[in-house]
């Protein structure tokens, strides 16, 4: 039964319906949030969230247990994240005592405006004295149950950059009397690629390019539409700036008129490197040697607090936001153990990344 965005009503029927019965305090921190908290009477809290929205992609598997919404689909595994932090809050019921208060939460709108933010605007993290939060990624191309993740920068931050270039219109017969939009902005498109090819540390694409009403008319507005995805703050920043720069050049050149805007975008997700470490030493995680371009709003909870993201291994090769999209359920499995391990913490180790 998957849902977009934060309209999940029957998402949020089913997991409430999962924790009524449950000792643990329930609320909803924002809209469309559930939050469940077990308290242990410790000075402290661990927290672990699952996102809960799906994807507008129309599903085309033959399975028992297809999307029943047509044009909405899992397709990126948030109902297992979710079926393994529903377990996990069935073991967390059945502790006598626990080192860690636990906190789960289940948000919204991770794959549009991300519902994390929004969380973490509420202070609910810090009015919890929280001291970690973990999240799980189902990932193809893993071998079934297999965890894996590293220290530092795990997946990029992101904006979507927005360049609009205003000219005048006119016809190509009296081209010096227009001011040519296109021809500025594909221009402009061209020096950026040459100034910002891209590396290890950023990646910027652009994606979308319109302009002109007709063929024998110099076109008046031109739109680019790109995305730019990074690792560091200061190389944001250097690029920003190097746009900018490279646009008023254009401007001066085709006397238009060149406007950058960016989306809100999430920040960088970076994994606590003393936690990785302690993690690593209570759970077998395969370490990876590098982070990836693509992006997840679990950042806004690791910028607040210590945090840690892993991949779980799907065992198939069907990508992420695929209309084929699967996973082996074995792999559930994994991940609540890894989840149930990460309990053991001492508060040595707490105190050290506290």
């Amino acid at each position: 039964m998957p849902e977009l965005d934060r309209s999940l009503p029957k998402t949020l029927s089913f997991i409430l319906s999962c924790l009524n019965t449950l000792p643990c305090r329930i609320w909803s921190p924002t809209l469309s949030s559930l939050a469940a908290y077990f308290d242990f009477h410790q000075d402290h809290t661990l927290a672990f969230r699952s996102d809960m929205d799906a994807l507008p992609i129309r599903e085309t598997n033959d399975i028992s247990y297809v999307s029943q919404h047509l044009g909405k689909m899992h397709a990126c595994g948030h109902d297992g994240h979710m079926a393994m932090l529903l377990e996990f809050a069935q073991y967390a019921a059945s502790l006598k005592t626990c080192r860690h208060n636990i906190l789960l939460l289940f948000q919204p709108a991770e794959e549009t405006s991300g519902g994390a933010e929004d969380i973490c605007k509420t202070n609910l993290l810090k009015k919890l004295h929280t001291a970690a939060v973990f999240g799980i990624h189902l990932w193809p191309g893993l071998p079934c149950g297999t965890i894996a993740s590293k220290s530092g920068a795990l997946m990029a931050g992101s904006h979507e950059i927005y360049l609009s270039v205003k000219g005048s219109r006119a016809h190509i017969a009296s081209c010096e009397n227009g001011k040519d939009a296109l021809h500025a902005a594909t221009e402009l498109l061209q020096t950026i690629y040459e100034h910002f090819p891209g590396n290890e540390h950023y990646l910027l694409k652009f994606g979308f390019m319109q302009s002109g009403t007709a063929p024998n008319a110099i076109s008046a507005y031109s739109l680019i539409k790109g995305s730019l995805r990074y690792y560091d703050e200061p190389v944001r920043k250097n690029i920003m700036h190097g746009i900018v720069m490279l646009s008023k050049k254009i401007e001066k050149k085709y006397d238009c008129r060149i406007q950058m805007t960016l989306s809100d975008g999430y920040p960088p997700l970076i994994n606590h490197e003393e936690l990785f470490e302690k993690v690593f030493s209570l759970y077998p995680l395969q370490e990876l040697k590098e982070g990836n371009f693509l992006t997840d709003d679990f950042s806004f909870y690791a910028r607040e607090i210590p945090g840690l993201y892993v991949y779980l291994g799907t065992g198939m090769d069907e990508p992420l936001h695929s209309d084929h999209f699967n996973f082996d359920e074995k792999t559930l499995q994994s991940g609540i153990a890894y989840y149930r391990s990460l309990l053991s913490l001492s508060m040595e180790d707490i105190n050290k990344i506290y």
